[in-house]
């Protein structure tokens, strides 16, 4: 009689457990479900903000490149070699000097100036600020700084309507007397230069869409810009070798 009621005890339990766990099952989906109707539209806005931003991330952002560079340092003294007069300290101290040598001022301005980075062309638009290093649609040339404080400034190009242009500085103050066509030697205060275009169509196209701007570049300033960029530090004592990189 005891066994028979011990026995329905537990089949009322396992009844009792199994009724619970089927209502928390059920519970449990049933509230998924139930959130996911409730919040669908919020989560399809979520990940639309998503694809969105990331498109527009990736679209008007200038892509930023990094290089890296390794040399060895190959100073030969026979005499010195033959006598074995140079300790390792001294291979080392000439490798210092070699470093600061190459992120020094002096070395940094001598190799930008050799570059073709004197007049800097940009691209202005409503979002995104481009640099045209190479891929500018015109070209300053044949020019000549005869006021310094012109340097660093922005120098922005504009359409007079009627095949001519006007350079303006920041403040919008017309820089030039007279419109210039292309082709034409621009003669002012600050500067002189030929104005040239590389490819109309583009030139024209852009400059009704962006407003375009070029500036003078003043090398030390753009030497100090990357001298705060780069590091330079011996790789290798043995080898010889300095690396030049980025700074991190």
């Amino acid at each position: 009689m005891i066994s028979d009621d011990i026995q329905k005890e537990n089949e009322r339990f396992e009844r009792y457990k199994e009724r619970v766990t089927n209502f928390s099952n059920n519970f449990e989906i049933g509230l998924f479900i139930y959130l996911l109707k409730k919040n669908l539209i919020i989560y399809i806005l979520i990940f639309a903000t998503a694809i969105a931003s990331s498109y527009l991330y990736l679209r008007y952002t200038d892509p930023i490149y990094e290089s890296d560079l390794i040399m060895q340092i190959n100073k030969k003294d026979q005499a010195g070699q033959l006598l074995n007069v140079y300790s390792s300290f001294e291979d080392n101290t000439r490798l210092t000097s070699d470093v600061e040598l190459l992120s020094s001022s002096f070395m940094l301005e001598k190799a930008i100036n050799a570059m073709p980075i004197k007049i800097g062309y940009f691209s202005k638009g409503e979002i995104l600020t481009s640099n045209r290093y190479k891929s500018s649609s015109f070209k300053i040339v044949d020019f000549a700084i005869l006021d310094s404080t012109i340097m660093n400034k922005k120098i922005f190009i504009s359409s007079d309507g009627n095949d001519k242009y006007i350079l303006k500085n920041e403040a919008g103050t017309i820089l030039n007397e007279e419109a210039f066509g292309i082709g034409d030697y621009i003669s002012n205060k600050h500067f002189s230069c030929i104005f040239s275009v590389l490819n109309i169509n583009s030139f024209v196209e852009e400059l009704e869409i962006n407003e375009l701007y070029f500036v003078f570049n003043d090398i030390k300033t753009v030497a100090e810009s990357v001298k705060n960029k780069i590091e330079v530090k011996i790789e290798n004592t043995q080898a010889k070798t300095i690396r030049m990189g980025k700074k991190y």
